[in-house]
């Protein structure tokens, strides 16, 4: 039975370095703005809770991922997953269609 994703708070995305929400989530809300991933979450998105509209970001190649409030992966680094590929976040507006 997988883990229950912790708390991540209203107005939040919180990006977790491994799977099943395990390890130091860093928290983003669309007042952050455009932000680079940290290293240890730059192309290894382990899993995400979504609780605000956001833009999950690859610059090479570039693509977009629109993620919405509800949106969650325990697994999200593997290499059919883009968390393999995550380097940024901003807000949901900026993510072209």
């Amino acid at each position: 039975m997988p883990a229950a994703p912790p708390p991540c708070n209203a107005g939040e995305i919180c990006l977790f370095p491994e799977n099943d929400y395990q390890g130091t989530p860093r928290r983003w809300t669309p007042q952050s703005g455009y932000v680079n991933l940290p290293p240890y979450l730059h192309d290894t998105v382990g899993s995400f809770i979504a609780n605000a509209p956001g833009c999950f970001i690859d610059r090479d190649p570039a693509e977009f991922r629109k993620v919405a409030v509800g949106d969650y992966s325990a697994v999200h680094k593997a290499d059919d997953k883009f968390g393999s590929r995550i380097d940024a976040l901003n807000a949901y507006g900026h993510c072209p269609p």
